[in-house]
């Protein structure tokens, strides 16, 4: 994955130099630094969104995939985690479309 992700900035890049930049921006001190926190909220929101999939995961460790809800006998109750889940998914995903460089 390393490799490739150099590879994908060396052959992205305009020039010799902007590579060169990028690499030394990627290997910076900055990436030991405790990241600024811009939007309390949102790192709220994503925080209880992580806890909420570990404990997931830790739940259903024994079972053969991850949202397998053998415990919940109601359909309705087990279509509405699904939706959630899907709804999940198309809310936090990005919607706007950059260049990775």
């Amino acid at each position: 994955f390393l490799l490739t992700v150099l590879a994908w900035v060396a052959f992205r890049a305009d020039s010799l130099g902007d590579a060169l930049t990028i690499y030394g921006t990627m290997a910076s001190s900055s990436l030991f630094e405790f990241p600024l926190v811009r939007d309390p909220r949102g790192m709220a929101i994503a925080g209880s969104c992580i806890a909420f999939m570990l404990l997931l995961e830790w739940w259903n460790r024994e079972r053969q995939y991850g949202l397998q809800l053998d415990a919940v006998t109601a359909r309705p109750v087990r279509l509405l985690c699904y939706y959630a889940t899907v709804f999940m998914l198309f809310a936090f995903a990005p919607m706007d479309s950059g260049q990775f460089i």
